[in-house]
C-alpha cells in the first residue's frame, strides 16, 4: 500500500470515479446519499486526507486568513478573535492571529499584504495606520479594516460605534468609562 492515500484509492474502495470522490469530499455536485455514504466510509477506512498543497495549486487559495489586532489581552479583541476563529472554521478556513501592539510599521506591512504568502485575506484592527502610506501602494491581498476610525482606503470597513477601550477601562475599575446603566450614582 502507498504511504499516501489519494482520490484513486478512495474511488476504487467506494466503487466510484475519482470525480465523484472529489465532489463528495468538497460537498459539490450531484450524488445520491448511498454514494455519499460509500465514499465517506472509504475515506474513513483508508484515512484519506485532502492534499492541501494540490488544492492550493488548483484553486490558487490556501483557506488561510489573518486577523491582526493591537492586543489579545483586552477582552474586546480576545472575544473578536474567538468569534472569527469559529466563523473561519465553519467555512473551512484557518485563521491566524497576530498582535501588532499598535505599531504603525507592523500595521502598514499587514495592510500592504506583506504577510505570509499563504494568507488569502487580512482583517486588520489598526490603531496607528498611516492612510497615506497604505494608500500609496497597491494591496496584494483582500483587506478589511475594523475600528472606530474610518480610513481613507479603498477597502471595506467595519466600524464599532463604542470604542473598545471604553469597555476595557470599565473592566479595569475606571467608573467614568463604565457603560451607563440608566441610573445616576448618588
Amino acid at each position: 500500500m502507498r504511504a499516501e492515500i489519494g482520490l484513486k484509492e478512495v474511488a476504487e474502495r467506494a466503487g466510484v470515479s475519482m470525480r465523484t470522490v472529489s465532489n463528495v469530499v468538497r460537498d459539490t455536485g450531484r450524488f445520491s446519499e448511498a454514494t455519499r455514504a460509500r465514499v465517506l466510509r472509504a475515506v474513513e477506512e483508508l484515512g484519506y486526507r485532502p492534499n492541501t498543497a494540490a488544492r492550493r495549486l488548483r484553486t490558487g487559495r490556501s483557506g488561510v486568513l489573518l486577523l491582526a489586532v493591537p492586543e489579545l489581552s483586552m477582552p474586546y479583541f480576545a472575544e473578536l478573535a474567538g468569534h472569527l476563529l469559529r466563523e473561519a472554521a465553519g467555512h473551512g478556513c484557518t485563521l491566524l492571529v497576530e498582535v501588532t501592539g499598535g505599531n504603525a510599521e507592523a500595521e502598514l506591512e499587514i495592510a500592504l499584504g506583506r504577510t505570509d504568502p499563504l494568507v488569502d485575506g487580512v482583517i486588520l484592527s489598526p490603531l496607528a495606520l498611516d492612510d497615506g502610506a497604505a494608500g500609496a501602494a497597491g494591496n496584494e491581498i483582500p483587506l478589511v479594516l475594523l475600528g472606530e476610525r474610518v480610513h481613507d482606503l479603498p477597502c471595506p470597513h467595519a466600524v464599532r460605534r463604542r470604542p473598545w477601550w471604553s469597555s476595557w477601562r470599565g473592566l479595569r475599575g475606571n467608573p467614568r468609562s463604565r457603560p451607563s446603566t440608566g441610573t445616576r450614582p448618588r
